[in-house]
Formats: C-alpha cells, structure tokens, sequence
C-alpha cells in the first residue's frame, strides 16, 4: 500500500478526500445523463464552428446536414461525444467551489464551456486536418480526444475546488508529502 501512495503522490489530487469522490460520484452521474441527450443545437453550434474554423485555415467543408459537415467525399457527423459535453457534466461537481458566491461559480462554469467549446472545435480541425494529410481517422481523432480529455481532467484536478483551499503546485504536494521530507 505504501508503494501505491508514493505512485500517487505526484498527482494532483488526494484519492483519500471524501470531497473528491463525493464530487466524483455526481460527475458520473451526470455524465451518464449527458450522453443519454441529443444536444442537437450544440452539436449543431459545433458544426458551426468546425465550418467557419476550416475556412479559416483554408479547407473547404460546407454543412452536409444538421450536425454533419462534408470535406470533400467525406462527411464528418458532430456526434454527442464530439461536443465533449460529458466530459464538461463530469468536471463540473469538481469545479464547484463553495468558499466562492453563486454568481462567480456559474462564470467559471461557462468560462470551462465556452473553453471546452474553442478546444473542441481546435480538435475537431486538427482531426479533420490529420486525417486529410493520411492519418488514419482511428488515429487522427482519437488522439486528439485522448489529449484534450487528459488536459481538462488534470487541470480540474490540480484546480482542487472541492478542497476550499487553492491547489499547491504539483511538484510542491508531491515533495509534502513524501514520507520522511521535513516541509510540512
């Protein structure tokens, strides 16, 4: 068990803080809940900016339908888990700072959507760019998610909302709380 701790030490979070798995519990469920709605006006507003982001960057994609764009012969569909949306449900019980007012909670909380909002569109470009340079779509997307999921979780994580004290730097926990260190 003592080896376990040490592995954790590092990370960003204390696993043995009922806070954190309170927070957590509600995070999943309100992912479930979110993967279980269609979204269809922000898979829409992705589609959207996917469009206008392409363009920008000068690859020419119109909309195929409603939450679906094509490049070329190849249509890319906005499905819910493009939006990232129950990545941002899961994170939100996490974000929840209780020393901070009702109003200035709900502007981090958007602040976090409209981030997560330019980082899925950047995603979805990067994505559709590698995947038109060769890379295989399997390869091309899912690293990408892969990426983005782990810079939100590591962020909300070291953020450390639910503690009521602001997060220490990673490297300084880490050193705290090796066994035998003097700081305290």
């Amino acid at each position: 068990m003592s080896r376990l701790r040490e592995l954790l030490a590092p990370l960003p979070v204390r696993f043995d803080d009922r806070r954190l798995w309170l927070r957590a519990a509600i995070g999943l469920a309100l992912r479930a809940v979110a993967l279980e709605l269609a979204w269809a006006p922000l898979r829409a507003a992705f589609a959207w900016g996917v469009l206008r982001s392409l363009a920008l960057v000068g690859i020419a994609a119109e909309a195929a339908r409603p939450g679906a764009l094509a490049v070329g012969p190849t249509t890319f569909d906005i499905t819910v888990r493009c939006t990232q949306i129950e990545v941002f449900a899961l994170v939100v019980p996490l974000l929840w700072d209780r020393s901070l007012g009702t109003g200035r909670n709900l502007g981090r909380i958007a602040g976090l959507g409209l981030a997560m909002y330019a980082l899925g569109v950047v995603r979805i470009d990067l994505s559709i760019a590698l995947y038109l340079a060769g890379v295989p779509w399997a390869w091309a997307h899912d690293v990408c998610l892969g990426v983005c999921y782990f810079a939100v979780l590591a962020a909300t994580l070291a953020l450390g909302a639910w503690t009521g004290a602001p997060a220490t730097p990673w490297r300084a926990r880490a050193i705290r709380a090796r066994p035998g260190s003097s700081r305290a």
